[in-house]
């Protein structure tokens, strides 16, 4: 990147694990960017913590700096300490400074208390997602994110059983209408196991609470 003339900032990085000072220094060095600039995205149970993560980094500081957002001489260094300034000049106006501290620091409360809600609830509600695509599950990525903000609103947990629309489709007589997936139509596939897998789809959304079925294209 920087061979093409892209220099950035700050660089986020994503791990499974929480990036040692070691590695940020290393990645600091090569990049040449400062070493609070090198942030860790790491896998965490619940993505709605993220940006709880990210504050806790002090990217907010970081980007009121580099964007300019508030005179030079408000906008301290990164390294904790409250008593230098950005310029490098050290502060007197203590109380300025704190004023200061209150106005760029994002309210995060509402946020915060949602987050931690996400980890804690006790009722869940099943919603059975019928489609084509179940293999490839990015495909409904919209559909997952208002069904989880829904559940959200509404205090419980989300669990999506995923059926595949073919499976609904087949006749318990072995004749398949002319949607049916062309798994049904496999020869290596026998009308035993159709049906067992007929059986089991309509069995699945009998035992949830609610049924999505999202626009399709094409025969199917």
């Amino acid at each position: 990147m920087r061979s093409l003339g892209l220099t950035p900032q700050v660089i986020v990085c994503r791990s499974s694990k929480e990036l040692e000072q070691d590695v940020k220094r290393k990645i600091s060095g090569f990049c040449h960017v400062p070493t609070e600039h090198v942030l860790s995205a790491y896998d965490i149970q619940n993505i709605y913590h993220v940006p709880l993560l990210l504050v806790q980094q002090k990217l907010h500081l970081i980007l009121c700096r580099e964007l300019h957002l508030l005179p030079s001489k408000y906008i301290p260094t990164l390294n904790g300490s409250s008593s230098i300034l950005q310029n490098g000049v050290f502060s007197e106006d203590a109380e300025q400074l704190k004023k200061w501290e209150l106005m760029i620091n994002p309210d995060l409360r509402e946020w915060s208390i949602m987050a931690h809600a996400v980890d804690n609830y006790t009722s869940t509600v099943k919603i059975a997602l019928i489609g084509k695509y179940t293999g490839l599950q990015d495909s409904y990525l919209s559909v997952i994110k208002s069904l989880k903000h829904a559940t959200m609103a509404c205090d419980v947990d989300l669990e999506i059983i995923w059926v595949d629309a073919c499976h609904l489709e087949h006749d318990p007589k072995g004749q398949s209408t002319d949607a049916i997936h062309d798994q049904a139509n496999d020869d290596t596939i026998s009308q035993e196991e159709q049906e067992r897998l007929s059986a089991f789809a309509w069995e699945q959304i009998k035992n949830t609470d609610g049924v999505v079925v999202p626009g399709g294209f094409g025969n199917r």
